[in-house]
């Protein structure tokens, strides 16, 4: 039986990758924060699950059915799957790796050292 290759896979892939290496280095996450200004952060992933989830809200308070809510589950799922992940990957950028970098990727070592010549 094969299995499907899905966006959730890369995320996991990525959050255990930082996990991993202790660092975001070499990871952007201007793929969740939309920088605007220097002070004013448009969370542009986020956003978007959490426009999703007052849709939900807004459509079953409007019509006065909060099954509405749990009716649609996919949405629901994906909304809060979507902000967590966010969550977890901006507390990795900005909080807990904040000052780390990874050894592999030091910009000041040399490429080639003294014996590589060639």
């Amino acid at each position: 039986m094969s299995r499907r290759y899905t966006c959730d896979d890369e995320v996991d892939v990525q959050a255990v990758l930082n996990y991993r290496r202790q660092s975001t280095t070499g990871w952007s996450i201007h793929n969740i924060l939309l920088v605007i200004a220097p002070f004013l952060i448009s969370f542009q992933d986020f956003s978007g699950g959490l426009l999703s989830l007052a849709q939900l809200f807004l459509d079953a308070f409007l019509a006065n059915d909060f099954s509405g809510i749990v009716g649609n589950l996919p949405k629901l799922g994906l909304s809060i799957l979507a902000m967590s992940f966010d969550v977890l990957f901006m507390a990795q950028h900005y909080i807990l790796y904040r000052d780390r970098k990874d050894p592999d990727r030091d910009e000041r070592r040399p490429i080639l050292s003294e014996g590589d010549e060639t």
